[in-house]
């Protein structure tokens, strides 16, 4: 009599170690368990039940024994669906898609789930695949503001967030780093602290982020400069979340 089949969820390949002539050590961010660490016994032969060697961007179809005594678990069958293939046609692509996973592997906690998180990270590695210059930057503000806000930590742009004053959208203001949100002239006056301008314009495009899908950027992406500025903003939240500098947008840099 055969065993109950084991449960399998989708997972994206976020790092790959060697781990023997025949296996592989891998880090997923999958989407019923979130982040796992793995051994892959024999994957770099190939057979029925791991499809070839893992490599990162992978997005699969994963089996996994949890073991009880250990934070290294046994990948029991992999299924590779795709590992967006045309992300490698242009470096900035490949470069954002980099940020994803730097993101996904270093902002997350293992066996911490967040099926939203994952299908947008599904959602705009594929977007990223034809995606022009202006989608490309698009792509990483939307995804970088998807964490935020799915994290909690996602910038505040209705009222300040230190007296609760209402903040129209039609006027300019100022976003304090390290509150994560509008900070109106009067309490500025009472206490200085870091912030960062947003016009009338970057606030219409970070409410339009989070309300489009990445197919759906089309006029954002027309104007890939106002989104670089958003970029900045963004990228101090995640860098002051993460408490570190990010080293995928460090090679975003380079290649811009």
């Amino acid at each position: 009599m055969k065993g109950a089949p084991r449960p399998t969820t989708l997972a994206i390949v976020l790092r790959k170690y060697d781990f023997s002539e025949t296996s592989q050590t891998a880090k997923l961010y999958t989407r019923e368990w979130g982040r796992l660490s793995v051994l892959a016994k024999g994957s770099k032969r190939g057979g029925a039940d791991l499809r070839g060697p893992l490599d990162v961007l992978d997005l699969g179809e994963a089996e996994v024994v949890k073991r009880r005594d250990s934070d290294l678990h046994l990948l029991s069958k992999w299924l590779p669906s795709t590992g967006f293939p045309r992300l490698r046609h242009r470096l900035d692509r490949l470069a954002a898609a980099l940020f994803v996973v730097e993101v996904l592997r270093e902002g997350t906690r293992d066996e911490d789930p967040a099926p939203l998180l994952f299908d947008a990270a599904v959602e705009v590695l594929q977007m990223l695949e034809s995606a022009g210059q202006g989608g490309v930057v698009a792509a990483r503000a939307w995804f970088a503001l998807r964490y935020l806000d799915q994290s909690g930590i996602g910038p505040e742009l209705d009222a300040c967030v230190r007296c609760g004053r209402e903040a129209p959208p039609e006027v300019p203001a100022r976003l304090a780093i390290h509150r994560g949100g509008l900070v109106c002239r009067q309490c500025l006056a009472l206490r200085a602290e870091q912030t960062m301008w947003l016009t009338r314009g970057h606030r219409v495009v970070l409410r339009a982020l989070r309300e489009l899908r990445p197919l759906e950027f089309g006029c954002l992406a027309e104007d890939p400069g106002l989104l670089q500025d958003l970029m900045k903003l963004l990228r101090a939240l995640l860098e002051l979340a993460f408490e570190r500098e990010l080293q995928s947008l460090r090679t975003i840099d380079e290649v811009d």
